[in-house]
């Protein structure tokens, strides 16, 4: 999702909004693991990590402030697909809370979440000589499906969604496939 302001006074008070941790955003993420329970939270604050430029990681002492919500739309045997709800909106938040969940996003290598490879799920694949095997997705497997802000012009809720891109749903197919089933789970309660 890509928020464009049509004028100063517009792209201020978005900007206001964000600053002041206001739109909700919800992205989904296919992660390494199976949750133990359907809902959780994470309050854990953020902050650079002292010794590696630009990583962020939980810091209790100098962090700021960073809750994320999270409910499992679809669990299988060694993936599940996972709704993020990020209430104050840092930097790789979801990925971070997600790996203090003890779960990794397919793909995000900075976090500790591996390739999905159509070798590894599909019996008797046969690799293409002298190519190397590409994951099913070429990058971090999160996505922002929805952002809610307030109207800039007239002071409206507004709900801007975007649907699963092509690749993620693609990645979905092949697990379904040769991983078995990702079975939904009920949407979450409150």
């Amino acid at each position: 999702i890509i928020l464009l302001a049509r004028d100063k006074r517009s792209l201020i008070a978005l900007r206001d909004q964000f600053g002041a941790e206001k739109p909700v955003t919800t992205s989904v993420a296919l992660v390494w693991g199976v949750p133990k329970q359907d809902q959780w939270e994470i309050d854990a604050p953020l902050g650079r990590h002292p010794r590696q430029p630009g990583l962020i990681r939980v810091d209790r002492l100098r962090g700021k402030k960073s809750v994320t919500r999270f409910w499992v739309e679809r669990r299988g045997e060694t993936h599940s697909l996972v709704r993020c709800q990020s209430l104050t909106g840092r930097a790789f938040q979801e990925r971070i809370h997600l790996r203090r969940s003890g779960l990794r996003v397919v793909g995000d290598a900075v976090y500790g979440g591996g390739p999905l490879l159509l070798s590894k799920l599909k019996p008797a694949y046969k690799f293409k000589p002298n190519r190397p095997e590409l994951p099913l997705m070429g990058r971090v497997a999160l996505h922002t499906s929805q952002v809610d802000v307030v109207h800039p012009g007239n002071g409206t809720p507004l709900t801007i969604t975007a649907p699963l891109p092509k690749d993620f749903t693609v990645a979905l197919r092949y697990l379904h496939r040769y991983a078995g089933p990702l079975v939904h789970v009920s949407a979450p309660s409150g």
